[in-house]
Formats: C-alpha cells, structure tokens, sequence
C-alpha cells in the first residue's frame, strides 16, 4: 500500500498494482507534531465517511495569531479564561479542531477565518461548528449530513480528530456534539 496525495494534498491510500482495489483501502487523515506523527483511517466499509486529524502543541503564541486565525467569536471563548495557560490550551484546542473539520472537507488551510467557525466547546471535547463560505459550498458539494469533531489532551499538546458524515441524516452544518463513534471509547493515548 502507497501513501498518495489528491490533487487538493490530502493522503490517500492506494494499491498501484491493484487499482481494482482501490475502493477497499480505508479513508486517511495524517498530521505530525509534537515530536510524534499520527494517522488516522477509516475502514472501507464505510465509504460515507471522511476523516481529518490534527495534532497541535500547546505553546505561547503572539495575539496575532488568535487575531488572524480565530473569529471575533472564538477570540471570546478564549478571552472567558482567566489564566494564561488555560488560553494557551484553548487557542491550541481551538486551531486543532479547524485544522480537522478542514482536512475532513479536504480543504486544508484554503479557507478563511470566519468560513470554519468554532461555536461551543463542550466539556467533553466535543465542538460546534458552523460553515460558511467556501466550506459550507464543499460540505454541500460532498454531500455532508453532519460533522463530528473532538479534542483532548495528548501529550504536550491536543488531538483533534473529525468525522464528516456523508449518509441518509438529515443535513446540517453543525455538529451533533457526540464523538466519533468508537474514537472516545478506544481512548487513544501514544506510545512512548
């Protein structure tokens, strides 16, 4: 099995030797950091789905990068902390959960900052998330009927993980705020 990129840079896996197989290798999402890399997939068997991971160290970053990457909206969420290194989480948290829905709709970092918005984040790790723009157009385009995201702590740092439902449930554009199913209960934690 080969590692491959389509044409918009996201993996995906293939079989060039057997092409006629292709549509049995699982859904992919790949993101390093934190001195670690991680990939997540999803079986075959379950076309109807596309999956995006994001690992994000927790780290002091300039106020300029929750002004050019955050809505007015979610700099509040980050301004309601009292501490330094609660904001510091929360902005990690924050950008992590972008980059995953993004990676599920296969945009990366294509979109601007109020197309791709976090509007609650529960205390489960769970996020609601609104569209606009050039996402809500591929989450359309695609076909989606919900976005599950999540984060927790990993490490230095925080997972996030998404999963775009493209089924028979009725269409939304937020999240159902429940983790991927089987994702929370496996509890992932990384191998030292």
């Amino acid at each position: 099995i080969e590692i491959a990129t389509d044409p918009g840079g996201a993996p995906v896996a293939m079989l060039p030797s057997r092409p006629g197989l292709a549509a049995l290798l699982p859904a992919l999402s790949i993101t390093h950091a934190c001195g670690r890399v991680i990939a997540l997939g999803l079986p075959a068997s379950d076309p109807g789905v596309r999956v995006g991971v994001d690992l994000t160290g927790v780290e002091a970053r300039p106020d300029s990068f929750a002004e050019q990457w955050l809505t007015d909206s979610e700099q509040l969420l980050l301004a309601a902390l009292p501490t330094e290194p609660q904001r510091a989480t929360r902005l990690a948290e924050l950008w992590s959960l972008k980059e995953s829905v993004s990676k599920a709709l296969g945009l990366g970092l294509q979109l601007t900052t109020g197309e791709l918005e976090i509007t609650q984040l529960h205390d489960d790790g769970t996020a609601d998330i609104q569209l606009h723009g050039m996402a809500a157009q591929r989450y359309h385009d695609l076909g989606g009927k919900r976005i599950q995201a999540t984060v927790e702590p990993w490490t230095d740092g925080v997972l996030a993980w998404a999963c775009l439902d493209l089924g028979d449930e009725p269409e939304t554009t937020e999240t159902a705020s429940t983790p991927l199913k089987g994702m929370r209960e496996a509890r992932l934690r990384p191998q030292l």
